[in-house]
């Protein structure tokens, strides 16, 4: 995951020399008739595509490595299609003062389906990466969020405490973002799991159901997690 801020910096601006060379290949003037090119200014808009993406590129790279070197991968990823997001936006603005149509209506459109996605993708990546909330109850343990699930107290036939995760071989349905990690996985020794994890903060509850399921969570607070695990010894069930 920490090469993605330098790849989509280097798409970017590849991108844009690619735009410069050959205008016509933006998607804005790929569309149009012959008669609509005539009245665009190509060559600007060429040049300006270029120096936008670039920007953009850059912006992306300096707020992915900062915001990752922070502690913040999932965070950072949601930064880094932000200034993509923004830089198409501002890319399509420009864009419509070479375009001397009386037609703009097409522009418009793009500026708008763009806004929308980047608003949708923002608030799908803040859900995903926000932490799961565990509740320890009299009957149950509840925990909420994405692929949240409710264990029932008589469920429950053990309870271990894990220093460290054993390796992830797989994510059969679930959310791998950096260190977060929710949903179905299988672990090596363990076979399939569900996981409400973040890597970076051990150690890690492992609960085994009379169904043979496995669930493993931890919160980003290590003292915090080591009261959950002895909340859930409390069970009598549990061993």
């Amino acid at each position: 995951m920490i090469y993605i801020g330098l790849i989509i910096a280097v798409l970017l601006v590849a991108a844009g020399l690619v735009a410069m060379k050959w205008p016509g290949l933006i998607s804005f003037y790929s569309l149009m008739t012959p008669q609509e090119r005539e009245k665009v200014d190509m060559k600007a808009a060429g040049k300006s595509s270029a120096v936008i993406m670039a920007v953009t590129g850059l912006a992306c790279a300096v707020l992915y490595y900062v915001t990752y070197f922070m502690g913040h991968p999932a965070l950072a990823l949601a930064l880094c299609i932000v200034a993509m997001m923004a830089g198409v936006i501002v890319l399509t603005a420009v864009l419509r003062k070479y375009d001397h149509n009386t037609q703009r209506k097409k522009a418009n459109v793009h500026i708008i389906v763009v806004a929308v996605f980047m608003v949708a993708i923002c608030i799908m990546l803040w859900s995903w990466s926000r932490p799961v909330r565990i509740a320890v109850t009299e009957d149950k343990i509840e925990i909420s969020g994405s692929y949240g699930v409710t264990v029932a107290r008589g469920s429950i036939r053990s309870v271990q405490l894990l220093d460290t995760l054993p390796e992830i071989e797989v994510r059969t349905n679930g959310i791998g973002m950096g260190n977060i990690q929710k949903g179905h996985f299988r672990i090596e020794g363990f076979g399939s799991c569900r996981l409400y994890v973040d890597l970076k903060y051990p150690p890690f509850v492992l609960l085994g159901l009379d169904t043979g399921e496995i669930i493993i969570f931890n919160t980003k607070n290590p003292s915090e997690t080591e009261s959950l695990y002895r909340a859930c010894l409390d069970y009598p069930d549990a061993r």
